[in-house]
């Protein structure tokens, strides 16, 4: 006697794959904040939070984690990512930054600034000086997040997709 299978078609329940893949996501938008928050470890007086935007389409699905809070912060910290052509101040002779272009890293830097703004330099008669040097975060964590991202999404497709379909095959004989 021969014994056939047979599956009943159910809905998919699309909901599950999208929690799996949302949750995926704030992930991905904690550790950009992490990462990106040791930026700013260093620094006192105005410096910026971190947020993630998460942004869905049929076609995609993406997290930004952009800088956030303090306006000055927020200035100061897209000045170094992403760099000027000129500054408008000088540095003391010790002067050493706190942070190094491509690096996430931040160490004590020393020295202060001797003269500030555009209008004090030219009064003085001193030319502006060479730019600051971009950080290039912004790219460095598209360029090192972007692959462990799409694994962590492809991982939370297949959960999801495993949890849409658990327990929904019944077997029954003729």
């Amino acid at each position: 006697m021969a014994v056939i299978k047979v599956l009943k078609p159910e809905k998919l329940q699309i909901k599950l794959i999208f929690n799996e893949l949302h949750k995926a996501q704030r992930q991905e938008g904690k550790a950009q904040r992490k990462i990106l928050s040791t930026t700013v470890t260093s620094w006192r007086g105005d410096k910026p939070s971190f947020k993630s935007i998460r942004k869905n389409t049929l076609n995609s699905m993406s997290v930004t984690t952009i800088p956030s809070g303090n306006s000055h912060g927020i200035r100061k910290w897209s000045l170094l990512d992403l760099g000027t052509s000129i500054r408008w101040a000088l540095m003391s002779q010790n002067f050493s930054a706190k942070t190094k272009p491509g690096s996430f890293r931040t160490r004590f830097g020393s020295g202060k600034t001797v003269i500030r703004g555009r209008s004090a330099m030219k009064k003085r008669n001193i030319r502006p000086r060479s730019g600051i040097a971009a950080r290039g975060w912004t790219k460095k964590i598209k360029k090192t997040r972007q692959p462990i991202y799409s694994k962590n999404m492809n991982i939370a497709m297949q959960r999801g997709s495993h949890k849409a379909y658990r327990g929904r095959r019944k077997v029954s004989t003729l």
